[in-house]
């Protein structure tokens, strides 16, 4: 089982202690308590604690820019039952609409394992938003009608950004499996 935990919004840990780290392929629409409904991008991470492995799957909820990290209840675990939570945290990822792809962290030189895991909202956190603290939360705005072309939004710079990163860690990992 996994609890969310409300307190948490990074994991604040070192790239030497991710044992397994992977990223959902597209945004799936999820349902988080205390959150509106939303489209959210998903990880699943197994890192290592001094009382041995822990595993989280933690929802990047978009439209409210958090982190809701999901922890497997039973707390630090050995390798064996790792294994077994590894295969509960898929399902209970799965059953929220995610498919991941392994990032291979493990197969990276320090270096690049260092820089890979200090890219991603999981180890920095997200950017508070102005009004974070109110109760409403904030929405994406549509764009403006100037905006659309042919019928089709213009992208933001943000959004570009975001497709720019996607890409390159798609192309490396295309490049890494020739």
């Amino acid at each position: 089982m996994f609890r969310l935990d409300e307190k948490l919004t990074r994991l604040g840990i070192d790239a030497r202690q991710v044992v397994r780290l992977e990223q959902s392929h597209s945004d799936a629409q999820v349902s988080v308590p205390g959150f509106p409904s939303q489209m959210a991008g998903a990880y699943l991470c197994v890192f290592q604690t001094r009382g041995g492995l822990r595993i989280t799957v933690v929802l990047h909820l978009r439209a409210s820019n958090r982190l809701a990290f999901f922890l497997n209840e039973n707390g630090p675990l050995d390798k064996e039952a790792a294994n077994q939570i590894l295969g509960e945290a898929i399902r209970f990822a799965e059953s929220l609409g995610f498919l991941f792809a392994n990032l291979d962290i493990h197969r990276l030189d320090p270096a690049a394992r260092r820089q890979l895991w200090e890219s991603l909202a999981l180890a920095t956190g997200l950017p508070e938003t102005e009004g974070a603290d109110s109760e409403e939360k904030p929405v994406k705005p549509e764009p403006a009608p100037e905006a659309v072309k042919n019928g089709v939004p213009a992208w933001t710079v943000e959004e570009m950004q975001q497709k720019r990163r996607r890409f390159i860690e798609n192309l490396g990992r295309l490049l890494a499996m020739l």
